[in-house]
């Protein structure tokens, strides 16, 4: 099932020569960090392979110092949608964020374009809490939660609650009024050391 929406990079690069030159340009974190901070605007649930993707070029092909900016961002999220992306953006089937629930409490997550994300995800954590103490298992445990509370902190500085909805149908354009706040929007998923060590 998982391979019916894959979206190879590699496809998407063919397919956009222009804008992988484009992306070379630019600072990867930079870049990275503005589609990330998009991918927590509940306003673009349904627009998240497209915004993945543009993630993970930034990261494989940004080699440059361009910083992102709003003419940047908004051009290649609306070429990336023409293609492989376009074609495998569908209406969001599940809430925005989900919320998990373990012995150390409840945690957001956001569930992405897929059904019962959240579902599976707590059936998985309830098997890892039941797995013995020690022999590595303490270790997987902590890396899970550290991965927890990154997500409910991300959720926590947008504002969002759980089981929130996002928005049902993709957008073929950035909207205006989200590129203009990039900026802010990426701050939203960027932590500092310091930051990492009040959340540990």
């Amino acid at each position: 099932m998982a391979n019916i929406t894959s979206v190879p990079l590699r496809s998407i690069a063919s397919e956009h020569p222009t804008l992988c030159e484009r992306l070379k340009e630019c600072d990867p974190i930079s870049l990275a960090g503005a589609f990330g901070g998009l991918l927590v605007l509940p306003e673009l649930q349904s627009n998240c392979i497209r915004l993945e993707v543009l993630v993970h070029l930034s990261l494989a092909l940004g080699a440059g110092s361009g910083t992102a900016n709003e003419l940047l961002v908004t051009e290649l999220f609306a070429a990336v949608g023409s293609g492989p992306c376009g074609r495998a953006e569908d209406p969001a089937e599940d809430v925005f964020v989900a919320s998990i629930g373990t012995p150390r409490g409840n945690f957001r997550v956001l569930e992405g374009i897929w059904e019962s994300g959240g579902f599976f995800l707590q059936r998985f954590l309830d098997a890892v809490e039941k797995m013995p103490k020690g022999s590595g298992y303490d270790d997987l445990r902590e890396s899970i939660y550290s991965l927890l509370r990154l997500s409910d902190a991300v959720c926590a500085r947008a504002g969002l609650a759980r089981y929130q909805l996002g928005n049902e149908t993709p957008e073929q354009d950035l909207p205006a009024e989200i590129a203009n706040r990039l900026e802010a929007i990426g701050s939203l998923v960027r932590f500092s050391e310091t930051d990492l060590h009040d959340l540990a």
